[in-house]
């Protein structure tokens, strides 16, 4: 169970898949969503909708966890625990949208991520970035033997 090596994490951080964020409600219970991820220069972006609570959790405190994991052998993932930055919003027209043009065609492809954006792009967001601040990765080895688990784990 060996972390990810730079390129099999870069590889797996440009794959579409969903980035679950936690966060901490006022009340200081914890609170997971998934949403659409950029990753670029260290750093991992979400754009939130104006009214999402997970962003209201981040303005009050922006201690996250990220998760970023796949759903196939030999199931790598990743894990950042992180100060997150509003880089801004509520806005209809910033820095978000590029990123969310990179982030549609990732996801839905490049010709119906474009469709897809620009029918909400009348819509507030906010820009959220996440710095790659204490990460922790690992991947199996896909033997489905012992080594599937970290050593720490055995009596």
């Amino acid at each position: 169970m060996p972390p990810l090596t730079k390129k099999q994490l870069e590889e797996l951080l440009n794959k579409p898949l969903p980035v679950k964020i936690a966060t901490i409600t006022p009340d200081g219970w914890p609170y997971v969503v998934s949403a659409w991820f950029a990753y670029k220069n260290n750093l991992i972006y979400v754009i939130g909708r104006m009214r999402s609570e997970w962003v209201s959790h981040i303005l009050n405190n922006p201690r996250v966890h990220v998760l970023i994991d796949e759903y196939t052998p030999p199931y790598a993932r990743v894990h950042i625990t992180a100060t997150a930055k509003v880089i801004e919003g509520p806005v209809v027209d910033g820095k978000w949208v590029d990123i969310a043009k990179e982030m549609a065609s990732k996801y839905f492809g490049k010709e119906v991520g474009p469709k897809y954006l620009q029918a909400t792009l009348n819509q507030p967001r906010y820009l959220i970035e996440i710095p790659m601040e204490k990460v922790v990765t690992w991947v199996g080895s896909g033997r489905g033997d012992l080594t599937e688990w970290h050593p720490r784990y055995y009596k």
